[in-house]
């Protein structure tokens, strides 16, 4: 069949996209279809967006671009778009979404065959991509009332349109919603056609918010930020379903689709949301009052009994009664949902009895390594606060508590055990290294100190681009990460370098205590550093007492994984090269992190590799080895204090920099020690030990006086006298 090449008019609609509208430009200007009319708005973006507008220009001149001033809006955006439209069909897309190469010429050959007035494509999330071939896309045509499931997507891209149809049909975006435009939009469209046809190909991709934060997409704003609009939205309803157009069966139940809608927002939202606001509540109550008074019954019936004597209340004009029974619905709701699990039971007991009793003012609950170890700041802080004042009760959290081992006045508890909700809602002091879960319930006047566990070679939180782990999204990953750090009470950071990344990345505006990492304290204890306590820990660990140590500590890849919270970690360095060159001299101990979850093999390796990495402190390896080799492991950071050689195996280190994490400065031009490739390069260093050290001595100084200026053996002390004063 030969088709014809009808113009296809794409516009994008761009508001600070800097990090992803090359992507969708580039996708337009990739399409295997030939006869593409590319329109480009700019809505007045503050950030460099316009200047890779203009840098796509230059290779694409038959780009048409406009940029607005100031912001005016997606729905002026996109009107303009269509006014500067010449092609036969129009396809809006958003800056941060992008389609694959095939999806304008299946759009076109699909409309040359089927002649509808609007094509949806399937619209396929970033994180669950998967190759679809020709053979197996499925069409479906929606008519009558099925044409609500375009309405419940709430946007009007991904979708081919005839440009025709929506000037004859008067179709432009409503400028007087901001957040309601797509979906206003998409109901009066769906209302002027009797079919819709559904490409199920997963062609068009949509991207990820990548600034939750600040830039956050619709999808993850609260309903209660917009209120006022969304009632405006809601005192529209009966007017999409009239029958507009003479043959087109009006869509009845579109009404029936937004009220169920508002529901959902109203038990789920406005419920809990006018529990804590009482004031603005009552300003909007009248509003949501005629919305309820006007929905259709078979709506209503099914809110269950509460919250059919909530909506009661609510019509009757009762605002006292009506909040009353919202938090009846949702303290019902809770246990009801606390009966399906032990974790939830527990969760509901801390949060409704645990949390009423009182505060104990000298209680401390420390974590390290979400319960793995003994270890860290959390554990010198708490050695330190034994000796300062013994009189406060220390809880430490395991998850084998058995495991550990610890003196008669401290207690131990499992975690995520019921006495571990107990004693996080009782204990006035919480001192841990990474982060709690959300649903741990921190009360008003618990006192959060998070010492987190680095110094950021690589990016954290809110600077990192893209979050490629498992079991999360960069959007999930990023807002996690923002509202526990508003949590936190106070925050350790070991430099200044740090505090600058920490305030940023973490979004964090409260207590910075800038005075260097407690664990390090252990390197400045003389007796420690002896050299008969070395040999006595040698002995501890069963390793030989005459040969030099190498510590390789790696770090973990963000994109190797087996599941969420184990990660795969393949072993690059050559083992048994190293023993036939270095065994006589050396030994390996190896440190992975903690989240590795791979088991290695030493088979061959006896009496040379020793695998450490249950070795609760790994600052006593730093003491009793001679040489540090690891990657971007923020390990080097307190090695350098020691004065010791360190070499970097970075066989990846272009893939980690460029496409994984990202570093916060160049590891080429300013690390402490070679970068190094392979293991041939590692062995030949270590034989050469010497000439390295010396030639990165100044480089080594420059580094510590950078990053580890503020550690000398005070900073647990200093710490706990700012905590508890």
């Amino acid at each position: 069949m030969n088709v014809t090449l009808k113009k296809i008019s794409v516009i994008i609609t761009v508001y600070n996209k800097v990090e992803q509208v090359s992507r969708c430009i580039h996708s337009v200007l990739d399409q295997t279809y030939p006869n593409i009319e590319l329109i480009i708005i700019d809505d007045g973006s503050t950030d460099a967006s316009n200047t890779i507008i203009n840098e796509a220009k230059q290779y694409a001149q038959e780009i048409k671009s406009i940029r607005f001033e100031t912001q005016q809006g997606l729905a002026k955006a996109r009107n303009k778009g269509l006014q500067l439209a010449n092609g036969e069909f129009v396809f809006y897309l958003d800056a941060d979404d992008y389609l694959l190469p095939q999806a304008l010429s299946l759009l076109a050959v699909t409309s040359d065959i089927n002649s509808l007035s609007m094509i949806a494509l399937r619209v396929q999330s970033e994180r669950n991509m998967r190759t679809t071939e020709y053979q197996s896309i499925r069409t479906v045509n929606w008519e009558g009332d099925k044409r609500l499931k375009i309405c419940s997507r709430r946007s009007a891209s991904s979708i081919l349109y005839k440009r025709c149809f929506l000037i004859e049909n008067e179709l432009s975006f409503n400028e007087s919603f901001h957040y309601y435009t797509d979906f206003d939009f998409i109901i009066r469209a769906a209302n002027q056609t009797n079919t819709i046809l559904y490409v199920d190909a997963p062609l068009y991709i949509r991207g990820e918010c990548l600034d939750p934060v600040n830039k956050p997409s619709l999808s993850i704003i609260p309903v209660t930020d917009y209120i006022d609009e969304y009632l405006l939205f809601l005192s529209k309803r009966k007017e999409y379903s009239k029958k507009l157009v003479q043959g087109v069966t009006p869509l009845e139940e579109v009404e029936i689709l937004i009220e169920r809608a508002f529901l959902r927002v109203y038990f789920n939202e406005i419920s809990k949301w006018m529990l804590n606001h009482t004031t603005s509540f009552e300003k909007l109550f009248d509003e949501l009052r005629k919305v309820l008074m006007n929905c259709h019954d078979k709506v209503l019936k099914n809110s269950g009994r509460i919250g059919r004597l909530q909506i009661k209340a609510h019509v009757q004009g009762k605002p006292q009664k009506t909040m009353k029974l919202a938090k009846l619905r949702y303290s019902l709701s809770s246990w009801r949902k606390a009966l399906t699990s032990r974790s939830a039971l527990y969760q509901q007991l801390a949060n409704h009895v645990f949390s009423k009793l009182p505060l104990k003012e000298k209680q401390v609950v420390f974590e390290a390594f979400g319960g793995r170890s003994y270890a860290c700041n959390p554990r010198s802080i708490y050695e330190e606060l034994q000796q300062l004042d013994p009189s406060y009760t220390c809880i430490w959290v395991f998850n084998d508590p058995s495991s550990k081992h610890m003196n008669d006045k401290t207690t131990k508890v499992k975690r995520f055990s019921l006495r571990y909700y107990y004693y996080m809602a009782t204990s006035k002091y919480w001192i841990v290294n990474s982060r709690i879960p959300k649903y741990v319930l921190k009360r008003e006047g618990t006192i959060y100190v998070q010492t987190w566990h680095g110094t950021p070679l690589k990016r954290l939180a809110s600077d990192m681009k893209e979050v490629y782990m498992p079991g999360t999204t960069t959007t999930t990953y990023k807002l996690n990460f923002y509202h526990e750090a508003g949590r936190w009470d106070y925050l350790l950071s070991p430099n200044a370098y740090s505090s600058e990344i920490f305030k940023r990345a973490f979004h964090y505006k409260k207590n910075l205590l800038e005075v260097g990492y407690p664990r390090n304290d252990l390197f400045f204890d003389e007796e420690k550093r002896l050299p008969s306590s070395i040999q006595q820990l040698k002995r501890s660990l069963e390793l030989p007492p005459l040969k030099k140590v190498i510590l390789y500590a790696p770090t973990w890849r963000d994109d190797e994984y087996h599941r969420k919270g184990e990660y795969r970690f393949d072993l690059q360095l050559d083992l048994h090269e190293m023993k036939r060159s270095l065994g006589e001299s050396y030994i390996v101990l190896l440190r992975m992190h903690y989240l590795i979850a791979d088991k290695l093999s030493f088979e061959g390796l006896e009496d040379f590799a020793f695998n450490l990495s249950d070795h609760e402190d790994i600052a006593e390896l730093y003491l009793l080895s001679d040489l540090l080799v690891t990657d971007y492991s923020s390990v080097f950071f307190d090695y350098a204090i020691l004065n010791k050689p360190i070499l970097f195996y970075t066989y990846d280190l272009d893939k980690y920099q460029h496409e994984l994490r990202g570093f916060y400065f160049d590891l080429r031009k300013e690390a402490p020690g070679p970068l190094l490739k392979t293991t041939e390069e590692i062995i030949h260093s270590i034989k050469d030990l010497n000439k390295i050290t010396s030639e990165y001595q100044e480089r080594r100084d420059q580094f510590r006086q950078r990053f580890c200026h503020l550690d000398d053996g005070q900073s647990s002390h200093k710490i706990l006298k700012e905590i508890f004063k």
